[in-house]
């Protein structure tokens, strides 16, 4: 029960420190254009088959800086989730403007992820909280409600995500079952 519980905590504070950025950088939600807010950031979304062929997707610490290497041939939705997931690294595993210390550790380059399923997770908290805040989220489940049927499907589209991405973060929140 105990792993359990870190595990919820873990996750409201992900949930508060996307707040925290969503607010600082003023991020309008829904985000339309994921690369514009990578950009507030301080990065770029680099879409080059050469290297992510050759390394998948990833994220780089580029001095003070860092760029995105993702397919150019995915969906928007997924486009826009895979973007997120990797800004999840650079703020919680990297420590882009969250731990100086943690951040003037990294090496330049690619930022090589442990193989490390808790750290996925994290990052995938992350990416919820950013495309779907709490309080917008659940906002948008009163608006697409009637009784215990939701229409997760326009909760998806105003997000611009995917169905499964809506209805996980619904559960993430304990909201859907």
């Amino acid at each position: 029960m105990r792993e359990l519980k870190e595990s919820e905590e873990i996750k409201q504070v992900i949930n508060h420190l996307t707040q925290d950025i969503i607010d600082l950088y003023h991020i309008q939600i829904p985000i339309q254009d994921i690369d514009e807010a990578v950009k507030m950031f301080g990065g770029r979304v680099e879409e080059d088959r050469e290297k992510y062929c050759k390394y998948c997707d990833f994220i780089s610490k580029e001095r003070d800086s860092f760029a995105i290497y993702i397919s150019p041939y995915y969906k928007s939705e997924r486009r826009k989730m895979i973007i997120a997931q990797q800004l999840g690294h650079l703020f919680l595993h990297m420590g882009y403007q969250t731990n100086h210390d943690l951040w003037n550790h990294q090496k330049e380059g690619r930022f090589q992820e442990k193989n490390d399923p808790e750290q996925a997770r994290q990052a995938n908290s992350f990416a919820f909280a950013l495309l779907m805040p709490e309080k917008e989220y659940r906002k948008m489940i009163d608006l697409n409600s009637e009784g215990l049927l939701v229409q997760t499907k326009n909760i998806a589209e105003y997000f611009g995500v995917s169905l499964a991405a809506a209805a996980q973060r619904g559960r993430g929140l304990n909201i859907l079952t």
